[in-house]
């Protein structure tokens, strides 16, 4: 499984250049396929009975750098540094407010299923660089949509988790 997970971060840095060249198509699919083999990782693990914290801590470092670095790539093709780097920051707060609580109560993903996941986020930006051309409207109107989504996301789950510990007291 850790395999699988670091040939996601390969395809995730092909993808970024495949934005730098031109190829927004072609990046949109390599993210499709980082979003597979993002799940693919987690699978096998499970089917192998080879889940681990290693694994796991691999998996959550690896999903962050591929889609930061994919959000920071679409600066090459025109979206605003600005935009895309709202959206990264997004990302990151999301995956924090989960992994602090999670830490506080002693429980994996004490916040999934609230707001957008990896995987909604994935999809999002891969049917966005595949269809981008269709109006020229389309790919930065996705990105700000995950900028607005993740960082509500990340103010959703802080909300949640500060009622949470507010009750645990």
């Amino acid at each position: 499984p850790n395999y699988i997970t670091l040939s996601s971060l390969g395809v995730a840095f092909l993808a970024c250049y495949a934005l730098y060249l031109g190829f927004i198509e072609v990046a949109g699919l390599l993210l499709g396929l980082n979003g597979f083999l993002d799940w693919l990782d987690g699978a096998v693990a499970r089917f192998h009975k080879r889940v681990t914290l290693r694994g796991e801590l691999l998996d959550a470092i690896v999903d962050k750098y591929s889609e930061c670095s994919i959000l920071l790539a679409l600066s090459f093709i025109g979206i605003p540094l600005w935009l895309s780097s709202l959206a990264c920051i997004g990302v990151l707060m999301t995956t924090y407010v989960q992994a602090r609580l999670g830490e506080a109560l002693g429980k994996k993903k004490p916040l999934e299923g609230i707001g957008l996941e990896r995987s909604d986020r994935c999809i999002l930006l891969t049917l966005g660089l595949l269809f981008g051309g269709l109006h020229p409207l389309l790919l930065p109107s996705v990105v700000a949509i995950l900028a607005l989504g993740s960082n509500l996301t990340a103010l959703l789950r802080l909300s949640e988790a500060m009622k949470f510990l507010a009750q645990s007291r």
